[in-house]
């Protein structure tokens, strides 16, 4: 495409649209330069000097670029914009042709309201206007590097700030053109994610509506951001997105509903950052999801993770190898009351786990202890209200070859397979009610050796002589609600028990094969 132009920083432009110079002249909008256009229309810099021969804006006129849309609200009722990080666009409209957008060199803020109004596309009478549309474009190549996004809202006399840094990206194949009636935007990421989105959008007042689909996005690509919060290496995973969505920023208040999305990930894969645990899940889908910001409700319709495999260690301080992970925990100076914000309504009317596998040393025992085990599957409903707190409701648990012992040595627990049926849990009134749990094939191998220990005495004995301290109960705090603990029948089929006893002089061996048993508590006991 004409008009491609390589630029120092990594800024690499082609555009193709319309801009309100008119045919064979040039629309120069300085993205990130204080004036525009410049005193006495001079040229702009050279991409590869900063304030040099031919650069008609003084240092200071470059850092002053105003930041604020405020259109006809007046002082007190502004909301700004500004992306820093590349600098300068010219739009160049040759006769009979598309405009051509050379290139961008880092400077300063670009304003974005600012963008729309000086670069202006048929219908337009230089301002924002109730009717603003967005521009026709065919972009090849755009880049941001070490960017930073700001956002300042003071409509209603509130003061808001948002930032952001740095930013880093690209986009290829960046298209706005119509399509059937609807704007279109088409563009890759550097990663090779590709976003669709096709909607309608107004710039003044700011609303929009469409439906976005995002293919592709590689965590690893954003784990940059991530890091602060989650110290791992960058994570494999491949992330798609679909929703359909309305906002509208026209009043004091933004409001915004997603309804429905949709979200996949593929093949994420985490380590821990000093043991080497791995967590790997194969895949995570979200479906039919709701998302209300002025009710403050959120629906996350059916949630299933399938295959994961978790690896995870607790180390002999006591803290399991992923809290290594996460950030230090900061003392925070007492500040102001402030009003609480509304809370959240969260529902999830389908949780499943299918196909999981766990691997869980702990290292807190004289001998490292060994649990490893599957869950085929676990359904659960999942509800967080104001009113109710949180609640799990139908509850449904099968395990599978579950084995307990010490790390490098023959269990002393196994279990082939056990079931929980429906059961109910509610935090707020401290109530659980668990459903009918089946055991089969439970054995447990218990021995004595000449000293007279018990080997599931030993498996449980704490590693080093010093016991963690036990924090005394304050007089005068209020007592916790007691829970309130349903017991729920007991089945054990096919079951065995062994007795190894190596202390008297003739050792002596003892085995129950075939244990079944039930358990039936009767109500209101």
């Amino acid at each position: 495409m004409a008009g491609r132009q390589r630029l120092a920083g990594g800024y690499q432009l082609g555009l193709a649209g319309r801009c309100g110079a008119g045919a064979g002249q040039e629309c120069r909008q300085p993205m990130g330069a204080g004036h525009w256009p410049p005193a006495g229309g001079g040229r702009y810099p050279s991409p590869t000097m900063e304030h040099g021969a031919g650069d008609q804006q003084s240092p200071s006129e470059r850092r002053q670029w105003p930041a604020a849309v405020c259109g006809a609200a007046g002082a007190g009722q502004c909301r700004s914009f500004r992306l820093v990080a590349g600098a300068l666009a010219v739009v160049r409209v040759p006769s009979g042709g598309p405009a051509t957008v050379g290139g961008a060199q880092p400077s300063g803020p670009v304003e974005l309201g600012a963008f729309c109004r000086r670069c202006q596309w048929p219908g337009q009478a230089g301002s924002l206007s109730k009717k603003s549309e967005l521009p026709k474009l065919l972009v090849q190549e755009f880049a941001i590097q070490q960017g930073q996004v700001q956002l300042s809202d003071q409509l209603g006399g509130a003061h808001e700030r948002f930032n952001l840094s740095p930013v880093n990206f690209r986009l290829t194949d960046l298209s706005t053109l119509p399509e059937n009636g609807a704007y279109t935007l088409h563009a890759v990421l550097a990663d090779g994610a590709q976003f669709d989105w096709k909607g309608s959008l107004r710039l003044q007042p700011l609303q929009s509506s469409g439906e976005a689909r995002v293919r592709g996005f590689r965590l690893a690509s954003i784990w940059d951001y991530v890091k602060p919060q989650f110290a791992v290496a960058p994570p494999k995973g491949e992330l798609a997105l679909q929703a359909r969505y309305q906002f509208d920023l026209s009043g004091k208040q933004a409001q915004l509903t997603v309804a429905p999305f949709a979200a996949k990930l593929n093949h994420l894969q985490l380590t821990a950052p000093s043991s080497g645990s791995v967590i790997r899940l194969p895949q995570l889908a979200l479906n039919n999801g709701h998302f209300d910001l002025q009710r403050h409700a959120v629906n996350l319709g059916q949630v299933t993770l399938s295959g994961a495999q978790i690896a995870l260690q607790r180390q002999s301080n006591g803290l399991i190898d992923w809290q290594a992970a996460l950030p230090p925990s900061k003392p925070t100076a007492p500040s102001p009351a402030a009003t609480p914000a509304a809370p959240w309504s969260v529902q999830l009317p389908s949780l499943r786990l299918e196909n999981w596998a766990l691997d869980y040393t702990d290292h807190g025992f004289a001998q490292p202890l060994q649990v490893n085990g599957r869950l085929p599957l676990l359904t659960a409903q999942m509800a967080l209200t104001p009113k109710t707190g949180l609640q799990l409701k139908d509850v449904t648990v099968a395990l599978a070859d579950w084995q307990l012992g010490a790390q490098h040595a023959k269990p002393v627990v196994t279990l082939q397979q056990a079931h929980l049926a429906a059961s109910q849990f509610s935090l707020q009134q401290h109530t659980l009610q668990p459903g009918k749990l089946s055991l089969s094939g439970l054995e447990v191998l218990a021995e004595r050796n000449r000293q007279g220990r018990i080997n599931l005495q030993q498996l449980l004995q704490p590693a080093g002589a010093v016991r963690p301290a036990v924090a005394k109960a304050v007089g005068n705090a209020k007592a916790a609600p007691a829970w309130k603990l349903h017991y729920p029948p007991l089945e054990l089929t096919d079951s065995r028990l062994q007795w190894n006893d190596a202390s008297p002089a003739q050792p002596v061996k003892l085995a129950l094969e075939a244990v079944s048993a039930t358990l039936e508590v009767p109500e209101h006991q």
